[in-house]
C-alpha cells in the first residue's frame, strides 16, 4: 500500500514493472514461472487507488499479468503480442466502479457480462455490478 505523495513499484525484470500510485491498496496474489518456456505470471487485485503497469512480452518467455479490481468483478490481461508493450493504468473508482486505460499493446477486460478487447488509447469502465460501460477513446497518459 501506498500513502499520500509516495508511489511504489514491483518490477519483474527487463522491462515489465507494476507502479502503485498514492493511496493505493493492491494484494499481489502470485507471481512466478509457469511451463517449460518458463513463461512469468503475476495476479493481482487492486482494492483502492490506481496501478500503472508497462508489460514488455518477449517471445515465448514474456510476461502474463491479470488484475483484479476492487470487488474482483473485473481483471484486465495483456494481450500484447510478441515484442510488443503493453502500457495500462487500473483504477478503482470513488463509486466502486474500475476503470481499465489502455495506452500501447492490447488488453482483455473480463466483467461478469463477458470479455471485451480494449485496444490502444482506449478505456472501459466495470460499474461495481460487473456490467461495462462502453469502450471509449482515452487520450494518452505518460506512464
Amino acid at each position: 500500500s501506498t500513502f499520500d505523495r509516495s508511489r511504489a513499484t514491483i518490477s519483474f525484470g527487463g522491462e515489465s514493472d507494476l507502479t502503485l500510485q498514492e493511496n493505493s491498496l493492491v494484494i499481489l496474489k502470485r507471481a512466478g514461472q509457469t511451463g517449460p518456456a518458463g513463461r512469468r505470471r503475476a495476479a493481482l487485485i487492486v482494492l483502492d487507488g490506481e496501478l500503472r503497469g508497462t508489460i514488455a512480452v518477449s517471445g515465448e518467455s514474456g510476461m502474463t499479468v491479470e488484475v483484479q479490481a476492487a470487488t474482483q468483478s473485473a481483471s484486465i490481461r495483456s494481450a500484447a503480442a510478441p515484442g510488443e508493450t503493453a502500457e495500462f493504468v487500473v483504477r478503482v473508482n470513488q463509486d466502486k466502479s474500475s476503470t481499465f486505460s489502455v495506452f500501447s499493446g492490447r488488453a482483455d477486460v473480463t466483467s461478469t457480462q463477458g470479455t471485451r478487447r480494449v485496444e490502444p488509447n482506449s478505456a472501459i469502465t466495470i460499474l461495481e455490478s460487473g456490467t461495462p460501460g462502453p469502450i471509449r477513446n482515452s487520450p494518452w497518459e505518460s506512464i
